[in-house]
């Protein structure tokens, strides 16, 4: 009877601390510019993607819809061009993937130059941001091994997993590095050339690395390659922040991890201006 009475009473106390909530103020908070650029030297014309940002607690018409009629100007070495808005329809219909886009050439984009980025959109939003760009990056990359798996479900019996040792030479104390890796191998059915692996490295891939240090690497493939090109780019610590912190973001699914804040270099809004150089290295593969 007690172990009743007990069970009674619990109920009763855990049903009075269910309340329905009704009168809290949701805060409005007003959409912003976010914006999307990645520069670096001698490229043939420069592109920037505007749109808004969608707040959690609001609801406002823009519905992700890029920004059509803002001002861009990019600045450097005492150049200024007006970039012009593009439109790009998804063919998926999520979103637009418009952007604003210039030719290159009345600027001098090369290493160890500053470029400012100046935005004003017909609502008075005004943003701005600017970058460095790096030199090339100084490094030596070399294919240490390739590990085998024997694997019965593979098309080739195997699978493989291609190690590289990257090695910043750089001569800041601090240097920013990433890796886009591009396999080759003939393919059995046309007797061609084809692309097997294209890794951007899926967040684990940006290193930040002191003068000398080593990264050692890996790249998955089912398929022996017969060539493979890395190319290794020196970036700016905003491009680093920025993707690590997009990686972070994305890879969550602890659902008790702490949130990530994306990082963002613009002022008064959102997204990130940025830049990089890069080099390349083709390694033929003995199989």
């Amino acid at each position: 009877m007690k172990n009743i009475f007990l069970f009674l009473v619990s109920i009763i106390v855990l049903s009075s601390c269910e309340k329905t909530v009704n009168n809290v103020e949701i805060p409005q908070v007003d959409p912003q510019l976010v914006v999307q650029s990645f520069l670096t030297e001698h490229q043939d014309s420069v592109k920037v993607y505007v749109s808004w940002s969608a707040p959690i607690y609001s609801s406002f018409e823009y519905n992700y819809e890029d920004v059509k009629d803002a001002d861009v100007y990019i600045t450097n070495n005492g150049n200024k061009i007006k970039l012009d808005f593009k439109a790009v329809n998804d063919p998926y219909g999520y979103r637009n993937s418009s952007y604003y886009i210039a030719s290159a050439a009345g600027l001098v984009l090369k290493a160890g130059e500053k470029v400012e980025l100046d935005i004003t959109e017909p609502k008075g939003n005004h943003v701005t941001s600017e970058t460095i760009i790096p030199v090339k990056p100084i490094y030596s990359i070399s294919l240490t091994s390739v590990d085998s798996t024997k694997e019965e479900w593979s098309e080739y019996g195997y699978t493989y997993k291609y190690n590289f040792k990257l090695t910043g030479n750089n001569l800041e104390n601090i240097n920013y590095y990433t890796t886009v890796v591009m396999g080759y191998y003939t393919s059995p059915y046309s007797g061609i050339d084809s692309v097997l692996l294209q890794d951007y490295s899926g967040g684990t891939g940006y290193y930040k690395i002191a003068k000398g240090d080593d990264v050692f690497i890996s790249y998955p493939s089912y398929n022996p390659l017969d060539s493979i090109k890395a190319t290794v780019y020196l970036t700016d610590e905003a491009y680093y922040r920025y993707h690590n912190s997009v990686a972070l973001f994305d890879g969550g699914d602890n659902p008790f991890s702490e949130p990530v804040i994306i990082y963002s270099n613009i002022e008064n809004g959102l997204g990130v201006f940025c830049s990089y150089n890069s080099d390349f290295k083709i390694f033929k593969i003995k199989n």
